[in-house]
């Protein structure tokens, strides 16, 4: 029995099986080239929402609950809109590494600034599951990586050096970062501009994956991602009584206000 044509055969039908798998992952791993990947910034949806978000009503004064109120004289703040997530590197073996970002504008948040001893206390919260990059199965795969998807950021009662209201600054700010049921201590490089009614600011920490008890996604042969990634947040938060003073106030009383804060010192 000649056994060559069953030979071919066989051979033709592993070269098409593997030809169809190559052309299969190409499709699924190509680089993003979405702006996104490159830079941390809210898409239209979520600056749309930031801006209808930013008018302070009695009813969010009221739902402002720290669980470290402020001493006598420090300013309160509450977040009005913001953007946090992360960026991660993932290396392929046979394509192009990807910068990976996901965000949301799902923060909830308050604070207090002392200017008598430049002592900050400040809460942020948001959900993991709300962070969106640009692929939603990647999304849903990190998700099955967590445990508990809630994350809380605190920054207790540090002493912030070289602030000053009204003034930019850039400080370093030691955090407490809960995620994944364990928390660690981090510190944000953040820089901004902080005054008696907003407080605006953007931040960065790097922190590494495995210390979350979260193992880094990866795929045999095809693609890692580092163990690093970068948690970043841009916010914007008001004082709620400066700002409800601010329009409960006459027109003529808060000229005559914006008159003396304008005048120059003796």
């Amino acid at each position: 029995m000649n056994k060559q044509p069953i030979i071919l055969t066989v051979i033709f039908l592993l070269l098409a099986a593997l030809g169809i798998f190559y052309f299969y992952m190409q499709g699924q791993i190509q680089p993003v080239t979405d702006d996104r990947t490159d830079e941390f910034t809210a898409d239209e949806s979520e600056v749309d929402n930031a801006d209808s978000n930013k008018d302070i009503t009695e009813d969010a004064v009221m739902m402002i609950d720290l669980a470290k109120e402020g001493p006598e004289g420090a300013h309160t703040y509450s977040i009005d809109s913001g953007v946090v997530g992360y960026v991660a590197q993932k290396r392929f073996f046979q394509n192009e590494d990807m910068v990976v970002v996901g965000t949301t504008n799902k923060v909830n948040g308050a604070g207090w600034f002392n200017p008598d001893t430049n002592i900050v206390y400040l809460e942020v919260n948001f959900d993991f599951a709300d962070i969106a990059s640009d692929d939603s199965q990647r999304d849903s795969d990190v998700l099955n990586l967590f445990d508990n998807t809630n994350v809380n950021l605190i920054v207790d009662e540090a002493t912030l050096s070289g602030v000053e209201l009204g003034e930019k600054f850039n400080t370093i700010v030691p955090a407490t970062l809960t995620v994944n049921n364990i928390t660690s201590e981090i510190e944000f490089d953040v820089s901004g501009v902080l005054s008696e009614s907003v407080l605006s600011a953007t931040g960065a920490a790097d922190v590494l994956i495995s210390d979350f008890n979260i193992e880094p996604p990866s795929l045999i042969d095809v693609f890692t991602v580092d163990d690093p990634i970068e948690i970043k947040f841009e916010i914007t938060a008001s004082n709620p009584d400066a700002v409800m003073l601010d329009k409960s106030m006459e027109p003529e009383e808060k000229m005559k206000t914006d008159d003396v804060m304008m005048e120059e010192p003796q």
